[in-house]
């Protein structure tokens, strides 16, 4: 019994150098460089497996391709071909509910998003991206008289806790969208053309004037634009 435990041990171990070693081993191409850390959950501390995981300039030089990758089952991840310079790592998985932290407003907290100095031909290495469990936000956009979809409306969510972060996205061409956004207090706001605005004015209990989702849980919203009287 102890002798198949030390194999099985054993074995691990070797999945792990192998690992860093086809870690170390990948190319970096002239120009570039690379980073590589792990996804974690902030709570628990748990490696997150599958999550995606990109990389976004952190100055003004251009935008062209953004250079993202998988997490592996211990939540490691490389990434390759990344300029010279300040990047910001962010993550997702939004099918746990892990909001796509790629967008500001969408980062539970900006402060666990690391800025990461690229070197030319060199791997940063160590870098820990702690995700943020966040709920879902599901609904639809519809004419209150006509009840068919509202297909050019536009959905504005802003942070209540800062402003200057905020998303503007739209449904599909039924009218539906589903986003999965941190807990934290937003501000909603719909507007389309030749309706009037519409804004997410909370329960007619509280009259509270900001919407929170709850981790892992999922809201549903219907949400009816009036025309303008001509």
């Amino acid at each position: 019994m102890q002798v198949k435990q030390m194999l099985v041990i054993t074995f691990v171990s070797l999945l792990g150098v192998f690992s860093v070693a086809w870690q170390s081993d990948q190319t970096i191409q002239p120009g570039f460089g690379a980073v590589a850390g792990r996804v974690i959950d902030v709570k628990s501390g748990k490696p997150i497996a599958e999550a995606e995981v990109m990389a976004e300039r952190d100055d003004a030089v251009g935008s062209g391709k953004v250079p993202h990758t998988i997490t592996d089952s211990m939540g490691s991840f490389f990434l390759t071909d990344l300029p010279p310079g300040m990047s910001i790592i962010a993550a997702s998985k939004e099918q746990d509910n892990y909001p796509d932290t790629d967008n500001a407003a969408f980062a539970a907290k900006l402060a666990t998003l690391p800025k990461v100095s690229v070197q030319e031909g060199a791997v940063t290495r160590g870098i820990v991206v702690s995700l943020e469990k966040g709920g879902k936000l599901v609904g639809m956009i519809l004419d209150s008289q006509t009840r068919e979809p509202v297909r050019g409306s536009h959905i504005r969510l802003s942070r209540a806790d800062n402003p200057k972060l905020w998303l503007r996205t739209g449904p599909d061409l039924k009218g539906r969208f589903e986003l999965v956004i941190p807990s934290r207090p937003f501000h909603l706001e719909v507007s389309a053309s030749g309706y009037r605005p519409w804004v997410f004015a909370g329960s007619s209990l509280n009259h509270e004037e900001t919407l929170l989702v709850r981790p892992e849980v999922t809201k549903e919203l219907v949400i009816e634009l009036e025309k303008e009287q001509k």
